[in-house]
């Protein structure tokens, strides 16, 4: 249950809350906030399994958060390419 909410924040929350803060707190519009939007709805990042691997960290939370949240970016990156062009 853990990894549904860290990957709905990680896809779905973190790209809302980025373009909340560069449009209306930071005055950013245009292509520039389409690629900060883009950017923060692509999914985890490798480092976080790599990180967890070294440290020996929750290794298999990390991998599977890291597939997981692939998918879920594929599904919602093209999504989030039209919401970006309508909403900014």
């Amino acid at each position: 249950m853990e990894e549904i909410w860290i990957i709905a924040f990680k896809c779905v929350a973190f790209p809302l809350l980025t373009f909340a803060v560069c449009r209306y707190g930071l005055g950013v519009d245009g292509a520039w906030l389409d690629h900060l939007v883009l950017i923060a709805a692509m999914p985890t990042p490798q480092n976080l399994f790599i990180f967890a691997q070294r440290y020996d960290v929750s290794v298999d939370m990390s991998a599977a958060l890291v597939v997981k949240s692939s998918v879920v970016a594929l599904l919602l990156l093209p999504l989030w390419t039209q919401w970006v062009a309508y909403a900014g």
